[in-house]
C-alpha cells in the first residue's frame, strides 16, 4: 500500500530516543499507511549500525555532516513518497494514534497548511506548542497596559486550552504535519533553512499563514516530548535562549520587518520588564536593552 504520510525523523547522536520514537509510531499508528524516513545528521558510526540492525523497513538517509534541523528535514524531503509530510522530533513518543488523527483532520480540510497535536512532558504537564507571534504592537499594548481596555487576547507564548482545538499563528516543529504541495509556494520548493536550529518553525508558519492557510492545534492526538525539567537543565534552557533562540528571533524580525522594527521591539521589551519593578524584571530589562543596543551598531546580513 502506498504511504499516505511520510514521517521524517532527524537523528543526531540520540539513538535511544530515536529507536523509542520509531517503536511508538509502529505501536500507535494503526489507521493510516505511512513510511518512516530517518535522516542521520552526521552522528557517530555506531548510530547507523544500530539503526540498520533494529529498524528494518525504515528509509535510512545518511548525511556526512550535521545539516541542522531544517537542513536535515529538507534532505529527508527528497525521499518522500506521499502527499503529506510529518516532521517528528526524535525525542517524542506517541501516546495514541496521533498521526492518523492529524492526517484525517488535514486531509478533510484543505484550508489547513500545518497541524500539530497536544504535546506533554513525561509528567503529563502541557508544552506550549501553540503560539502567537511576538510583535511590536503587542509589546506596546502590554507596556502601556492597553490590554486591560481591550478584549482579552493571548500573550505571545500562551496556550489557550490544551484540550481545545483552535487555529493559531505558529506551532513547534516537534510535530509538524503539512501537505507536500504547499512547498510549491516556498522558495526552491523546500523549507526555509536560514537557521541551523531554532526558529525555523516560526518562519515556516509565517510563510504558510501569508499564503492564506490555517495553522491548526488539534489535541485529539497526544505525544510526549522529552525535555528535561531539572533545575540545571532549566539554566541550560536560559543559556540556549540567550545564545541561540534569541539571536535567531532577532534575525527573523530583521528579515520580515527590518532592523529598526527589530531594535524597537527589544527596546520596548526592555521597558516592559523595567515596569515590573522587581529585581528579575530589572535584570531582564538590562539584558534586552543591551541586546538591542549591541545589535543597533552591528551590521546586519539580512
Amino acid at each position: 500500500m502506498s504511504p499516505e504520510v511520510s514521517i521524517i525523523i532527524i537523528n543526531y547522536n540520540t539513538p535511544d530516543f530515536t529507536v523509542s520514537c520509531v517503536e511508538s509510531i509502529r505501536k500507535q499508528t494503526l489507521q493510516c499507511a505511512y513510511e518512516i524516513i530517518l535522516v542521520d545528521n552526521g552522528s557517530q558510526p555506531d548510530n547507523i549500525a544500530r539503526f540498520r540492525h533494529e529498524l528494518n523497513g525504515v528509509t535510512l538517509v545518511e548525511s556526512k555532516e550535521n545539516l541542522g534541523f531544517a537542513g536535515g528535514n529538507n534532505l529527508g524531503l527528497k525521499y518522500v513518497n506521499s502527499a503529506y509530510v510529518l516532521l517528528l522530533n526524535s525525542d517524542t513518543e506517541l501516546k495514541n494514534d496521533a498521526i492518523s488523527l492529524a492526517l484525517e483532520k488535514i486531509k478533510n480540510d484543505s484550508t489547513i497548511g500545518a497541524i500539530t497535536v497536544k504535546t506533554i512532558f513525561p509528567d503529563g504537564s502541557p508544552q506550549y506548542v501553540s503560539n502567537n507571534f511576538k510583535t511590536l504592537g503587542r509589546q506596546l499594548t502590554r507596556l502601556f497596559r492597553l490590554h486591560k481596555l481591550l478584549r482579552p487576547v493571548r500573550a505571545p507564548h500562551q496556550l489557550i486550552k490544551e484540550d481545545k482545538e483552535h487555529n493559531t499563528e505558529w506551532i513547534w516543529g516537534s510535530f509538524f504535519m503539512f501537505p507536500l504541495s504547499i512547498l510549491d509556494s516556498f522558495e526552491g520548493k523546500k523549507l526555509h533553512d536560514d537557521f541551523f536550529m531554532y526558529g525555523e518553525d516560526k518562519l515556516w508558519c509565517h510563510h504558510i499563514g501569508k499564503l492564506g492557510f490555517k495553522i491548526k492545534y488539534y489535541p485529539a492526538g497526544v505525544i510526549v516530548h522529552h525535555l528535561s525539567r531539572s533545575a540545571a537543565a532549566g539554566q541550560d534552557e536560559i543559556s540556549k535562549y540567550h545564545t541561540k533562540i534569541l539571536p535567531n528571533e532577532y534575525r527573523m524580525f530583521v528579515m520580515l520587518h527590518g532592523k529598526l522594527y527589530a531594535i524597537m521591539f527589544y527596546i520596548t521589551t526592555a521597558l516592559l520588564y523595567f515596569t515590573w519593578g522587581s529585581r528579575s524584571g530589572l535584570e531582564k530589562a538590562s539584558f534586552y536593552f543591551r541586546f538591542a543596543i549591541r545589535n543597533l551598531f552591528t551590521v546586519s546580513t539580512h
